[in-house]
């Protein structure tokens, strides 16, 4: 009867020893172009006092310069990642100017890096990698859409100049080419621990109460393929429904996170951070929104 005891101890004490997990996304803007002429101390300082496990960067690279700076981006993430204690990191492609980075206090194994195909752009590229964290292997993917429609020089449409549906139809089908190179090559992903996420520049109708769109506008398309043909759930309209976050200054939800089933059901809590560090600011008349003009999404599993 003891040794049934002790050993029932022991396994809760086990269970109570797993700390909890925590994951950041955010598009950080030109290489968090805001915090570069401070050597990345509000930024470091941030995500120490945050301590992910694992951060996913889009726009992780220096391509906004003050006078007399130089590209620090990427070529030294590694020194910025060990200031706030991740020893390792990825970087997806960089083929544009506006590749993600991942950095990590797991290993970072390397699956596949995703620059797009022969008739498919994946305009910013995208990577999976598999990171073990309590003896679960995680399978992340990530990726930023491009902002406009091919060719046409300008912002992103949403409807109106820029490309409109057929903007969101190209994001789409890099969407698409994604999933068809990481999730759908499993055969039971829907039993695995995937996560999807980025800047896909583009909305969902999960949030149409706040859009009031036509709900089979092709303005929605990139977000009702993933739900329709792949096994993620959105996890900010899973953790919140029927609210609306927005996650850029513009007013819209264009950041977003997916996981599946068995991941979904560990997370404790998912939120899109707009506060201390991260709360969105610009003095009048600036171009550059500080620190970002994207919020960071932040989930604790």
């Amino acid at each position: 009867m003891r040794k049934v005891l002790f050993f029932a101890l022991m396994a809760v004490a086990a269970v109570g020893s797993l700390q909890a997990r925590k994951l950041i996304s955010w598009n950080i803007q030109d290489g968090m172009w805001s915090d570069q002429a401070n050597n990345y101390d509000n930024f470091v300082e941030f995500l120490k006092t945050t301590d992910p496990d694992v951060c996913v960067f889009c726009e992780a690279k220096t391509t906004h310069l003050e006078s007399g700076q130089e590209p620090y981006l990427p070529d030294n993430w590694d020194k910025v990642a060990a200031r706030y204690g991740h020893p390792y990191v990825y970087l997806a492609v960089d083929q544009d100017n506006a590749p993600q980075v991942i950095t990590s206090k797991h290993p970072i194994n390397n699956v596949k890096r995703i620059p797009g195909g022969n008739d498919t752009i994946v305009g910013h590229g995208a990577g999976w990698v598999q990171i073990e964290m309590d003896g679960k292997t995680y399978n992340i993917v990530c990726m930023h859409a491009m902002p406009f429609a091919r060719g046409s020089g300008r912002g992103m449409g949403f409807g109106g100049r820029g490309g409109g549906g057929g903007s969101d139809e190209f994001r789409k089908k890099e969407v698409q080419y994604v999933c068809n190179q990481t999730i759908l090559t499993r055969e039971h992903p829907e039993q695995e621990l995937w996560l999807m996420m980025g800047d896909f520049n583009s909305i969902s109708s999960l949030d149409n109460d706040h859009y009031k769109l036509s709900a089979d506008s092709s303005i929605y398309c990139v977000h009702d393929y993933i739900r329709n043909n792949t096994p993620y759930i959105d996890v900010i309209a899973n953790k919140h429904p029927g609210e609306f976050i927005q996650s850029s200054q513009n007013g819209r939800r264009i950041d977003f996170m997916y996981a599946t089933e068995p991941v979904i059901r560990q997370i404790k809590s998912a939120e899109i951070l707009n506060s201390g560090y991260t709360e969105q600011h610009r003095e009048q008349g600036a171009q550059y929104w500080v620190p970002s003009d994207h919020r960071p999404i932040l989930i604790e599993f």
